[in-house]
């Protein structure tokens, strides 16, 4: 009987050890809502945590959601079973922008739904900060920076909508400028899920329409570094280098902008390339003379349609430029018969028809850099990409401050009001427009044409704004007339 008894203590001792070895399913969990560690305008991430000191038995765990405190007709965010606790994470991507949410975590056990403490958040709504450039043509990119840009998210410039290449972390949107017409200044707006949002400042356009206008009319021969020059009524080029040649060019022409008609102006003197030329004057430069190249003195006036020889400069000078006021006529830089830079300013006094010579101006200039005149004054912007400003009544000058641009050779320049057009440089397609008031620059639309062409005479009619093109590498190919339209698209 004894044995029997003491048989049975140790079945149930090992038993009883037996079972003790198998962890208990624990009733004693607790459930924590931890943070919403993502949030947009449309999508959520949280993470919670599932506390217990022994191991569970969930069926299934997760998040509820709901625009309600009382957490009716929740959205679920089912993570499926879980047998041990600790942290689980959890997201939702069809939140409405700028609405308050609840939320709790949840575990599911065979005793029942286990929930932490509500917590209360507000999606965000989308947002825009900044967008660059500020001016830029017709397709290109423009970048725009702000937040909770969803896929629904559409750009409009004013009534037009650009075309969306990508957005990047919700946060940045890469878009093709659309087409425009009128007003170059536009505002751009960002709508997403139901919100739009403009920007305080306007975008505005790189604006200017080139047209092409056919070959000029009069000749066959391709010339470049012209005397070039014009006035209100007229617009004057000839003389220069006859591509593909070994002679210089002795044509000149003259256009009337009254009727638009082109003519030949009958010219007695000798050819000459590099001189210098300001309505109605023009002379110097290099001549032909019996087969060899020598630098000249005389200059010429145009006057009711005729070339006439005005009288010879006190030296020669070659690639000079000048300006050409009421009462006199400068002509500065160059270089003089011993290829030495001029440093004086040679004036011509138009009543009493004679020269005198300032020295000492330092001004090291050439007329195959940017030079015009604005209000009374002559301006030259030089190598050093500084705007120099001469005044005829002290006869001096002055430095009116940094070009906001880079300047090349041989482009053009042409006035509008008070804006001044230049570009075309050494075979380049750049235009700009420089605020003659605010000392300002912007780009205008690439110039469409051959950019291997040379600018044979630029003038203006009205704001518009023209160019007799040569090109450099064919003499085949005849001059062609470009307009350009600055404020068109």
């Amino acid at each position: 009987m004894t044995t029997n008894y003491i048989k049975q203590a140790l079945i149930l001792l090992i038993v009883l050890i037996l079972y003790g070895c198998e962890e208990p399913i624990s009733d004693d969990v607790v459930v924590l809502q931890e943070n919403v560690v993502y949030l947009s305008s449309e999508r959520l991430v949280l993470t919670g945590r599932i506390v217990s000191q022994t191991q569970i038995d969930a069926l299934d765990h997760g998040f509820l959601v709901a625009d309600n405190e009382a957490l009716t007709n929740p959205v679920t965010i089912s993570l499926g079973a879980q047998d041990v606790p600790g942290r689980f994470v959890g997201s939702y991507e069809q939140l409405t922008p700028d609405t308050r949410y609840w939320a709790v975590a949840y575990v599911l056990t065979g005793n029942g739904e286990i929930r932490s403490e509500p917590q209360l958040f507000t999606s965000l709504k989308p947002a825009i900060t900044d967008f660059s450039p500020a001016v830029a043509a017709i397709g290109e990119e423009l970048m725009i920076i702000g937040a909770n840009f969803t896929n629904d998210t559409k750009v409009f410039f004013e009534d037009r909508e650009a075309e969306i290449v990508k957005i990047v972390a919700e946060s940045i949107i890469t878009v093709l400028i659309p087409s425009n017409s009128g007003d170059p200044f536009k505002n751009i707006s960002v709508s997403s899920q139901g919100t739009s949002n403009t920007f305080d400042r306007p975008f505005e356009y790189v604006s200017g329409k080139w047209e092409s206008l056919g070959a000029f009319p009069l000749t066959d021969n391709v010339v470049s570094t012209t005397i070039m020059m014009e006035n209100e009524d007229f617009a004057f080029f000839g003389l220069g280098d006859r591509l593909f040649s070994m002679d210089l060019n002795s044509e000149t022409f003259l256009l009337d902008k009254s009727t638009n008609q082109w003519s030949r102006l009958p010219f007695e003197g000798r050819s000459l390339v590099g001189g210098f030329a300001s309505w109605p004057f023009f002379g110097s430069g290099a001549v032909d003379r019996n087969g060899r190249i020598v630098i000249a003195t005389e200059f010429y006036k145009i006057e009711n349609g005729v070339i006439e020889k005005e009288g010879d400069l006190p030296f020669a000078l070659y690639n000079s430029f000048a300006f050409a006021f009421e009462e006199s006529l400068f002509v500065f830089g160059g270089r003089d018969a011993n290829r030495s830079s001029n440093t004086s300013i040679l004036e011509y006094d138009r009543r009493t028809k004679t020269w005198s010579i300032i020295e000492g101006q330092n001004l090291f200039g050439s007329s195959e850099s940017i030079s015009f005149i604005y209000n009374g004054k002559g301006y030259f912007v030089g190598d050093d990409n500084v705007i120099a400003e001469f005044d005829p009544i002290t006869k001096s000058w002055s430095q009116v401050g940094p070009y906001p641009g880079t300047v090349g050779r041989e482009g053009f320049v042409q006035v509008v009001g008070d804006k001044a057009f230049i570009g075309l440089f050494d075979s380049r397609r750049a235009v700009a427009e420089l605020d003659l008031l605010e000392l300002t620059s912007k780009r205008k639309t690439i110039f469409r044409g051959d950019f291997k062409a040379s600018n044979t005479l630029s003038w203006t009619d009205g704001s518009d704004v023209y160019l007799l093109r040569s090109n450099s590498f064919n003499a085949n190919e005849a001059m062609i007339i470009w307009k350009l339209i600055p404020d068109q698209f």
